[in-house]
């Protein structure tokens, strides 16, 4: 008990020293994280929320003092991550626990999307603007400001006592000697829980999958890739050398299917974007001829590429359905 409360401590210790050091030196390292299989489930499942936590709190801190793009990326993605772990090992914590902190990461999560998916468009706006044109400057400084109208509202949250208050509450419970507890799987060995979770989440995968057609829905494809993603994460963290091997082998390919999926989704929530900003802009007074025909091609481009990239989603999904790997991992388990 002593030597894991210790490694907590040493997790938290690292994120706190990282805030005033360089975020690419001393960001932990998820890879380095190895849990010990026979560890019971409570005691593993806050280690790797603490991990979590002190990288929420590095980019957190990275994104105050630089507003870079990438910390509200990794920011996010650990805010997912500390979602999945919390809400995904069932009766490991007392349900109103997980809920009280699960609204919170929910929250901060939507609080911090919009931001977010401005931050991609932008990063796509190169492959839309097809000519030297006002119009496009004219709807990229539109974008821009709203960026940074999102982005100031997100360092107010998180520098807010609110948001102070919920971190160190978090951080308490994580930090807390679980010796008694009534929940029923928190004393199980994390290998035997976490392969039962796996279990259920890969199958459940695979069945939606096999849903998907080229004409289903842009909302059944994002929610196809929410379950992969989540797979994704559990399997970084419980792929035990004992658990079957076609566990650890999935990664890869489950990288690939997300990357396929997120693409997908990132340019169906482009076209939504767009369209919100059009309205915007018109509601502003903004609206030129040359805002419009900017818009209008903008919408073309991302229609043409939703298209191709619809394509490209139905032979990864067939790929990753037809691999080896999936194969010997549903025939281990």
């Amino acid at each position: 008990m002593l030597a894991v409360l210790v490694l907590f401590k040493l997790y938290f210790l690292q994120g706190i020293m990282s805030v005033t050091s360089m975020k690419s030196t001393h960001t932990p390292d998820r890879t380095a994280l190895h849990i010990d299989a026979q560890l019971r489930s409570d005691l593993a499942l806050r280690q790797i929320l603490l991990l979590e936590l002190a990288i929420m709190e590095i980019n957190e801190a990275c994104l105050v003092r630089q507003h870079d793009v990438e910390c509200l990326h990794d920011y996010r993605v650990a805010l997912r991550r500390s979602r999945i772990v919390l809400t995904r090992i069932p009766a490991v914590f007392a349900a109103r626990e997980v809920q009280r902190f699960a609204a919170v990461l929910s929250r901060l999560g939507k609080l911090t999307g919009p931001c977010r998916d401005m931050d991609v468009l932008l990063q796509y706006w190169p492959d839309y603007t097809l000519a030297a044109e006002t119009g496009y400057q004219r709807v990229y400084d539109f974008i821009q400001q709203q960026c940074n109208k999102s982005r100031h509202n997100i360092i107010e949250a998180l520098t807010s006592p609110d948001y102070v208050q919920f971190r160190n509450r978090w951080r308490e419970f994580l930090l807390q000697q679980p010796a008694v507890t009534r929940m029923q799987n928190a004393k199980l060995p994390v290998s035997v829980l976490a392969s039962s979770t796996l279990d259920r989440q890969l199958h459940k995968l695979v069945k939606r999958l096999k849903s998907i057609k080229p004409s289903s829905a842009d909302r059944k494809l994002h929610k196809v890739r929410i379950i992969s993603k989540r797979l994704r994460y559990l399997l970084d963290y419980f792929s035990f050398p004992t658990a079957a091997s076609g566990y650890k082998n999935l990664i890869p390919e489950l990288m690939k299917l997300q990357d396929s999926l997120g693409m997908a989704q990132d340019l169906y929530v482009q076209k939504s974007m767009i369209v919100a900003i059009e309205e915007q802009m018109l509601a502003a007074g903004l609206m030129r001829d040359d805002v419009h025909h900017a818009v209008h091609a903008i919408k073309k481009v991302i229609n043409k590429r939703s298209i191709r990239q619809r394509k490209q989603v139905m032979k990864s999904i067939k790929r990753f359905l037809s691999s080896d790997v999936l194969a010997v991992a549903l025939a281990g388990n």
